[in-house]
């Protein structure tokens, strides 16, 4: 969970705003795209890219990030 709000602070310093979460991570979005979709499309803006994050706790004690990127509609 450290881990977790980690990213989701880091994150908002590049540009990305915490979106929400689902059963295989965190999930951001560009921050100029947390207004309407339809006021996104009017400046002519898409929504490119979603990230998705991953924190896991290992049983030797370490933690195993992954960040993967997809692509939006």
């Amino acid at each position: 969970e450290e881990g977790e709000w980690y990213f989701i602070e880091e994150l908002k310093k590049s540009g990305w705003t915490f979106s929400g979460h689902d059963q295989t991570g965190l999930l951001f979005v560009p921050s100029y795209t947390t207004g309407s979709p339809a006021g996104t499309v009017s400046k002519r803006k898409l929504i490119p890219t979603t990230l998705k994050l991953k924190v896991d706790d290992m049983d030797n004690g370490t933690v195993k990030i992954g960040l993967t990127r997809t692509r939006g509609s």
